[in-house]
């Protein structure tokens, strides 16, 4: 058999060895739908996290649009829960390496209060928040 032919028959068997055991979302054998509460206990590594804008105003300014953190499934963006409200003003979101936290920054601190950059560690399977700030010098 020709080296090419070897290489094309291993993706071949590797694709479909992940389309039909990993969490692909049309796999004949994933016939569990996931919930995203299940989806950030047991597979974080699904996890996508963004900041949206929503119509909604802050009630202090009337004029800037709410900002929200949101986490979707990758595998089907039909799930997704909102971890954010309106006291947060989410920027510069990032997921720790293991995906069990995210970190931002809060714009609200430095925008609205002009006190500095304040930043908040989301503990999503917890569902707790930590503040911390650094004040620029």
């Amino acid at each position: 058999m020709k080296k090419s032919n070897v290489v094309v028959l291993l993706l071949l068997i590797a694709s479909t060895t992940y389309f039909l055991h990993c969490n692909h979302p049309a796999s004949p054998v994933n016939s569990h739908i996931w919930t995203i509460d299940e989806k950030i206990m047991s597979r974080p590594q699904d996890l996508i996290v963004v900041s949206a804008k929503f119509n909604e105003k802050y009630p202090r300014t009337g004029g800037s649009n709410i900002r929200k953190l949101i986490l979707f499934d990758y595998y089907n963006l039909n799930n997704y829960k909102i971890i954010t409200d309106s006291t947060y003003l989410p920027m510069m979101e990032k997921f720790s390496p293991d995906k069990s936290k995210i970190i931002f920054c809060d714009g609200r601190q430095y925008f609205m209060d002009g006190a500095g950059y304040m930043f908040v560690i989301y503990d999503f399977k917890s569902n707790t928040f930590q503040q911390t700030s650094a004040q620029s010098h």
